[in-house]
């Protein structure tokens, strides 16, 4: 069978090449039929270049997903008698038929090529096809098979090897901040080049084997200007691995054949992250029983890792009462700290300072105010409460006739004694606190 099929596209190559195309006989009677079939869409394109590195059957050409195959398009005439399905061939270099064909449709085709077949240099391709009427279409391309066997390099990192990193500088406004902190670099691989892939990883094991270490691919863009036209960037902080203290970065060239740098100790950086952030102080709250704050050691905005900042030491935590720390019965945590307002202080308003650093040394700073004895406030103010009867509250006048005090603003004032009311109903409502 195989033989017979053989023979038959002998038989119809030689009618291709015009040498009994006139004896062809068509096999399905048509005899009207005169337009021979088109071919379209073939890969590798006429006047492309498939790159190899020379060492592997690793083939690529710069749009084709399968660079190993060798693809076509046919169709006859609308109205046609349609295309010869087993008239179809495939030939390199003239009289180099391809059979490894896992495409064979009466619409088109594709054929595997081998080592040999693609050696490097200028290669014709034909693709033969035959409608049912007997017309014949050759339809000849010519591609090139280069070598590329230079592995990739890269030169002008930023920032260099060695360099300190502050974590104030970390911060980004989102996914790829062009103005955030990156690490750039220009591509060089030399010509004939089948073009490079490259990718950033920072504390990873090397080779790369941890997903998670190489910086964000959507971070990372092709930016080129007019004197680097293969200049890379990465948005720094998009590193999930990134920690204080020494981070190692790996700039891992590889090529579409293959050739690659992740061997090459040259490929590795080293940089030094320190904290310089200051924790925040948040949440100051104080009255005549307890005074309180809240801690937090933000990272960078927009960091992925959550290894950039060295905690709350909690041993310098401290609350001070008009510049005078509170000595006893504080208690400090990573997320803040308590401690009993002092006792016998006259009645006014203090000045609350709280302070706490970070295991790197930022201090974080927080102010408020204490106010002893009656409420602050700004004559007149609106926002005072009254109640009736006998408050319990420390500083209540005593009376049975109610109180009135304002409850914000910047002075002390009592205000006018409230009207006497006959009955409990026509009494505000009582105010259990201020």
């Amino acid at each position: 069978m195989k033989g017979n099929r053989l023979l038959l596209k002998t038989i119809l190559l030689i009618a291709a090449l015009g040498i009994a195309a006139a004896s062809f006989t068509a096999a399905a009677g048509a005899t009207d039929d005169v337009t021979p079939p088109v071919v379209t869409s073939v890969v590798p394109a006429d006047g492309s270049t498939i790159y190899t590195n020379g060492d592997s059957t690793i083939y690529y050409q710069l749009g084709n997903p399968t660079p190993m195959t060798i693809r076509a398009e046919y169709s006859d005439e609308p109205g046609g008698s349609g295309v010869d399905t087993d008239s179809v061939m495939v030939h390199l270099d003239i009289a180099n038929m391809l059979y490894d064909c896992p495409v064979w449709t009466d619409a088109e085709i594709a054929c595997n090529a081998t080592a040999a077949d693609l050696a490097p240099g200028l290669h014709p391709l034909d693709i033969y096809v035959f409608d049912l009427a007997g017309n014949p279409t050759v339809h000849r391309t010519w591609f090139t098979v280069a070598v590329d066997d230079e592995t990739p390099s890269y030169a002008n990192l930023s920032p260099a090897d060695g360099s300190i990193i502050y974590t104030s500088e970390l911060n980004s406004a989102g996914n790829n901040d062009m103005d955030a902190l990156r690490v750039e670099y220009d591509v060089i691989d030399p010509e004939p080049s089948s073009g490079v892939n490259p990718m950033s990883h920072v504390n990873d094991s090397f080779p790369p084997g941890v997903s998670g270490a190489m910086i964000s691919n959507t971070s990372c863009v092709k930016n080129p200007d007019a004197d680097n036209p293969v200049h890379y960037s990465c948005q720094l902080n998009r590193a999930r691995l990134l920690q204080l203290g020494e981070n190692q970065l790996s700039v891992l060239l590889k090529d579409r054949v293959g050739n690659n740098n992740h061997e090459d100790p040259s490929s590795l950086n080293t940089y030094t992250v320190i904290d310089d952030v200051e924790p925040v102080v948040s949440d100051i709250a104080a009255d005549e029983t307890a005074i309180s704050a809240s801690f937090s050691d933000p990272l960078p905005d927009g960091a992925l890792s959550t290894l950039l900042a060295s905690g709350i030491d909690t041993d310098t935590a401290k609350i001070l009462v008009d510049d005078a720390m509170i000595t006893e019965g504080c208690t400090a945590t990573e997320t803040g700290i308590s401690c009993p307002t002092p006792t016998e202080l006259p009645d006014g308003t203090y000045d609350i300072e709280v302070m706490v650093s970070d295991n790197d040394g930022n201090q974080g700073l927080g102010a408020g105010t204490l106010s002893i004895g009656a409420p602050s406030c700004t004559p007149g103010s609106p926002a005072w409460a009254c109640v009736t009867g006998t408050p319990t509250g420390p500083h209540w006048p005593i009376t049975r006739r109610g109180c009135f005090r304002c409850r914000s603003g910047s002075s002390t004032s009592v205000l006018p004694p409230p009207p006497v009311y006959s009955s409990l109903r026509a009494r505000p409502a009582p105010v259990s606190s201020w």
